[in-house]
């Protein structure tokens, strides 16, 4: 990537393998090449399409048929291994920081239905706004909940969520049904993985538990710059990094960074869990016995679909 003008706007697009944030058995994949270009096309609505990147595991470029756009390797950026959602995020960032330190970033992933898009562009334009005025923001879209979900993460606003960001007080990853239903009677919304922010910003997270992670990946980066480009040290401390998941192990326990935009009801539903729900319960024979949204014999739950709003 070369360098842009400093601070402007970018859109990381998470577009499959650790960019989603649960893989779909290989049934349920036909129409992955939609969702992508859904993503794609909710990118351009708020951000210009020469500074929207995807995140794209190594292992499906020979399937990935994005427009011609978005073909050339300044706008994809591979996940060398699967290493989980904060891998990658990191890996997306560090890329973006080479080519423009002061920029600000949307994070999106690929999995999402929307009915209303124009509803979730003013929240993620409001989102970005607030990042741009803020340079410290780390601003969370959330959905509000129409079921207690347990396949879900959920944000607890400090106080009541409005038209603007509001702090949060709580991010409770994928809760067991009786914490799910308690976090929807406190006002909980859905984490809905769509985050506004300033690179420098989603950074610092990775310095309380992942300092390591991120300084090893940035030297490899730096180094293999100076190399005429090539990306094996880059692709080899990938490799080498531990399994990190954004949400659990980069969000929880950052509460105090981060704020939640409250996004009014738009028919927003992540595909991707619904799916395996749904896959779940077709071959229910084979799988526990389990209550809607209430535990099995054996531990494991089943969520009820959740409905467009």
């Amino acid at each position: 990537m070369g360098m842009h003008q400093r601070g402007q706007t970018w859109a990381l697009v998470l577009a499959g393998g650790d960019g989603v944030a649960s893989p779909l058995p290989f049934s349920l994949r036909r129409s992955e090449g939609a969702l992508l270009q859904d993503a794609l096309r909710r990118a351009q609505a708020v951000v210009d399409r020469d500074r929207i990147c995807t995140l794209t595991a190594a292992t499906q470029v020979s399937d990935w048929h994005p427009p011609a756009w978005q073909r050339s390797a300044s706008h994809r950026i591979l996940q060398y291994a699967q290493r989980g959602t904060g891998a990658a995020v990191l890996l997306g960032l560090l890329r973006l920081v080479a080519r423009d330190p002061e920029a600000r970033v949307l994070l999106l992933p690929c999995d999402h239905a929307v009915r209303d898009e124009a509803v979730l562009s003013r929240a993620m334009r409001a989102a970005l706004a607030h990042a741009q005025a803020h340079a410290d923001a780390i601003v969370l879209l959330g959905f509000e909940p129409d079921a207690p979900l347990t396949s879900l993460g959920y944000i607890v606003p400090a106080q009541a969520a409005g038209g603007t960001p509001v702090a949060v007080s709580e991010f409770v990853e994928k809760p067991t049904p009786i914490r799910a239903c308690e976090l929807v009677r406190r006002g909980a919304l859905w984490n809905g993985f769509i985050i506004a922010a300033s690179a420098a910003a989603l950074l610092r997270l990775y310095q309380r538990r992942h300092a390591h992670a991120r300084a090893t990946l940035a030297s490899a980066l730096t180094a293999d710059a100076e190399r005429s480009g090539l990306r094996r040290l880059t692709a080899a401390a990938y490799v080498a990094l531990p399994r990190i998941d954004f949400s659990l192990d980069v969000l929880v326990g950052q509460e105090c960074r981060l704020s939640v935009l409250a996004v009014p009801a738009c028919g927003w539903v992540d595909i991707g869990q619904r799916r395996l729900m749904e896959h779940r319960i077709d071959n229910g024979r084979r799988q526990p016995a389990t209550v809607p949204g209430g535990v099995g014999a054996d531990g494991s739950t089943a969520d009820p679909p959740s409905r467009l709003t």
